[in-house]
């Protein structure tokens, strides 16, 4: 093999190696970037979970009250008197 064959065999894969790592670092900021979509998505799920569970919670409260409770008993004694 000449000199020359070898220079430019080494050209070509110089360009090549370039070539690929140009790419490998494309596509580690575009990994990066969905990586940190993925990520606010999530922390904005993880605030409307929580803001969920405070109403949830905050209703159960409610549930449990004793004005909710008589209500509730009051309805159904209602309910009693309706049905006879």
């Amino acid at each position: 093999m000449k000199k020359a064959e070898c220079v430019r065999i080494m050209t070509d894969y110089d360009i090549e190696l370039k070539f690929l790592n140009a790419k490998i670092q494309y596509q580690i900021g575009t990994d990066q970037n969905e990586l940190q979509m993925l990520n606010d998505k999530i922390r904005e799920y993880k605030e409307q979970i929580k803001q969920l569970n405070e109403q949830i919670n905050k209703l159960n409260d409610n549930a449990l009250s004793p004005s909710f409770i008589q209500l509730k008993e009051d309805e159904a004694e209602l309910h009693k008197e309706i049905e006879k």
